[in-house]
């Protein structure tokens, strides 16, 4: 008896990652500058891919462009000039976002560190008016606390804060001697030969290379060595650490406008309407003499290009579907209404869009929008909601420093006490919870907090 033979068909579904399936989602993840880049190196290597096009991001000078003006008004020093439409001239790109540099991030740790309007914070302000540009302090502080009316005491209680706990290490130091020995204790170096080294020297001898050497070389050979490649590393001042010479570009890859009250979005693509199929190649496609061979080239050459052209058109899709995401749900930030952006999650945004995570993490990536309040990476517009969402994190960090005000310097609040007052404004979060978030916003300890804030040291 032969045995029976059954045939089943079955049907399943496969995702095969094709070519096509990975340059969209290559775009989608590339910034503005990086697509441009990204779409040169493919001209190079399709030949039926033609680029009416200079590379836009290059440097020249800006020219006064002959546009009819949407309203009146000053122009926006943070928006580049576009031309009128018809006439097909790209974007030009002078979008300038400097890193934050010495005087702001002190400026910053003032506020974290001493409450407003106290004397501490009268104290730090005038030391920071009186540093250098290389991050020392140019005066006494015994001048400095004759000029302000307080005793010397008080000053040196303040810079010591400074000098010790701020950023940079060292940072309102007297001397090099000073900042080096905070900067090698900040860094775990307190054991360094070089500490010990530094004990016996003079802020004199420090400006004598040749003597200073001399003195390095009279040490045992192993000692001396290692101090002179520590010498090679070490800063030369607390400023140093944050020059700011080296402005770092920044091209927004999505527009915020307001005209007339509106809020208008805009994605930022100087390469459009410049990519097109030669129309050359098209002819000689065309040609009924063209040899077979050529003609399979040609016909292969002009899929890529189509595949290029419907990448780029799904990626300005993609990037305006964010952006008015964005616009719909931060209109209130974007328009100047609120100091921060709403708590907003990832999750809306993908069941909004209909997309897949992975795909809004490639719309994220690297990507910034130049708003009327600013330029802000597109991740900044998803803040961490917290507390079932009532709260983000930055309002949160606001929300803990204002309890802090209200602290008595010389009983400053536990966690678990910030904890029970974050309950009162609707927050509840653990004492280890309000830890957590406490050390990662940098705000101090309860220990160190009450040395700074107490009058009287205790």
């Amino acid at each position: 008896m032969s045995p029976k033979v059954k045939t089943r068909l079955v049907v399943r579904p496969e995702l095969r990652v094709t070519p096509r399936l990975v340059l969209h989602a290559r775009l989608l993840e590339l910034d503005t500058v990086d697509t441009w880049q990204f779409l040169s190196h493919l001209s190079e290597r399709h030949p039926v891919l033609e680029i009416a096009l200079q590379d836009p991001f290059e440097s020249r000078p800006r020219r006064e462009p002959d546009l009819r003006r949407i309203y009146d008004g000053p122009p926006d020093p943070r928006v580049g000039y576009a031309e009128d439409e018809d006439r097909g001239d790209p974007v030009e790109a002078s979008w300038i976002s400097p890193q934050p540099g010495l005087w702001q991030r002190l400026e910053w740790q003032i506020s974290l560190n001493f409450p407003e309007g106290t004397p501490e914070a009268t104290i730090a302000r005038a030391i920071v008016d009186h540093l250098g540009a290389d991050g020392f302090l140019s005066v006494p502080p015994e001048n400095l606390a004759r000029s302000l009316g307080v005793k010397p005491e008080d000053v040196e209680r303040v810079r010591e804060v400074m000098v010790q706990h701020f950023d940079p290490p060292g940072v309102a130091s007297r001397d090099i001697l000073e900042f080096w020995r905070v900067w090698l204790a900040h860094h775990g170096l307190s054991e360094h030969p070089f500490t010990r080294f530094l004990q016996e020297l003079t802020p004199d001898l420090l400006q004598d290379p040749e003597q200073l050497r001399s003195r390095v070389a009279m040490l045992p050979e192993e000692v001396a060595r290692d101090i002179q490649v520590l010498l090679e590393h070490l800063p030369s001042d607390p400023a140093s650490v944050y020059e700011t010479e080296r402005v770092e570009y920044v091209i927004p890859d999505v527009l915020y406008r307001l005209v007339e009250g509106e809020l208008i979005v805009e994605v930022n693509e100087p390469w459009r309407g410049h990519f097109r199929i030669s129309p050359r190649y098209r002819e000689l496609y065309e040609n009924p003499d063209l040899d077979p061979e050529t003609r399979k080239f040609l016909r292969a050459q002009f899929q890529e290009v189509e595949d290029i052209l419907d990448a780029l058109a799904e990626r300005r899709r993609r990037l305006m579907d964010l952006a008015h995401f964005i616009a719909d749900h931060q209109k209130d930030f974007l328009m100047g209404k609120t100091p921060r952006p709403a708590p907003l999650s990832r999750q809306r945004a993908v069941e909004a869009l209909g997309i897949p995570h992975s795909t809004l993490s490639r719309l994220l990536k690297q990507k910034y929008a130049d708003t009327p309040v600013g330029i802000f990476p597109l991740r900044f517009f998803f803040p961490t909601p917290l507390a079932a969402g009532t709260v983000s994190e930055e309002d949160l960090r606001e929300l803990i420093l204002s309890i802090l005000e209200e602290e008595d310097p010389a009983r400053p609040y536990t966690d678990e006490e910030i904890a029970s007052r974050l309950a009162t404004y609707g927050v509840h979060l653990s004492r280890r919870s309000v830890a957590h978030y406490r050390k990662k916003f940098g705000i101090p300890p309860r220990a160190q907090r009450r040395k700074r804030g107490s009058k009287q040291g205790g």
